[in-house]
């Protein structure tokens, strides 16, 4: 028996926190930099958008340093000549749309420099977005080739979320982006969830998982007929109780069991069949209880 791998998805609030670089604290001023570190001696290609990509950045976010000297003629920047692409998760708020990879102008900064006001093309008004959620260039394709909006199903366990939303094995969920610097996984929503979830892609299909094995279905009640043991992650499994099937057992138990998930646990635990059975188990020899 082993303690099923079931922490493959987690909560994804939108304001994910700023990650950023040691020195001045700023990986995006650190490409405008090295891009234009020769420029003085030798004018590189594009460099006027670039200067005024420096201006703006250092004038929304004034905590920055660098070791760049502006030209006179970029010291005043033009009102919302920064562009950036977005690389957040994709979602709707009062009628406005941001969707990852889109690309909008920065109207504004918070007083912190850490949060954007971003006008997308076809939006009536600006989305707040975190600063750790805008690039400069455009985003890489998706994780595993998929495209955004696309309809997957879940092949992990089913499980219930912090927020009190439950995400089943054999849904639906769309996708609305990947989170950054994680190729392994993609942003997805569950209807009618509200909630962004991170799932792996190991956990994604265009396909329908197969019937669970033993002609088991979702949410069955089996019995377990083990030994009673206290797994590394706390949970406890007793002879005797009941769980509900959240789904088919993986790796070497893969087509032979069962993952259940019993009532106080966190997590579902993985069986062979042989351990489970529909009816409660029998009384133990001699008229003992466990």
């Amino acid at each position: 028996m082993e303690d099923a791998a079931v922490i493959d998805v987690v909560i994804n609030p939108r304001a994910r926190p700023v990650i950023e670089k040691a020195g001045h604290g700023s990986s995006w001023l650190a490409e405008l930099e090295e891009l234009l570190s020769h420029d003085e001696w030798e004018p590189v290609d594009g460099r006027e958008a670039l200067w005024n990509e420096v201006r703006a950045l250092l004038a929304g976010r004034p905590q920055l340093r660098t070791y760049l000297s502006l030209p006179p003629e970029y010291e005043t920047c033009t009102p919302g000549a920064l562009h950036v692409f977005y690389i957040g998760h994709s979602y709707t708020s009062d009628g406005n749309r941001a969707e990852y990879g889109a690309r909008g102008r920065v109207i504004g900064w918070s007083s912190q420099g850490t949060m954007a006001d971003i006008l997308f093309p076809g939006n009536g008004g600006a989305m707040f977005s975190p600063v750790s959620e805008l690039r400069r260039a455009p985003p890489a394709p998706l994780p595993g080739g998929y495209a955004l909006g696309e309809s997957l199903y879940f092949t992990g366990l089913t499980q219930d979320l912090d927020s009190g939303e439950r995400i089943e094995h054999g849904g639906l969920c769309a996708v609305v982006g990947p989170p950054p610097a994680d190729r392994s996984t993609l942003d997805v929503v569950f209807p009618p969830n509200k909630w962004c979830v991170t799932s792996s892609l190991l956990s994604l299909s265009r396909k329908p998982p197969p019937p669970l094995p033993g002609g088991f279905r979702l949410g069955k009640r089996l019995y377990f007929l083990g030994l009673s043991q206290t797994l590394e992650s706390g949970d406890r499994v007793v002879h005797g109780a009941r769980g509900e099937v959240t789904g088919p057992a993986s790796g070497a138990l893969a087509g032979q069991g069962l993952a259940l998930l019993f009532k106080g646990n966190r997590h579902s635990v993985e069986f062979r069949l042989s351990q489970l059975r529909r009816k409660p188990a029998p009384p133990l020899p001699g008229g003992y209880r466990v």
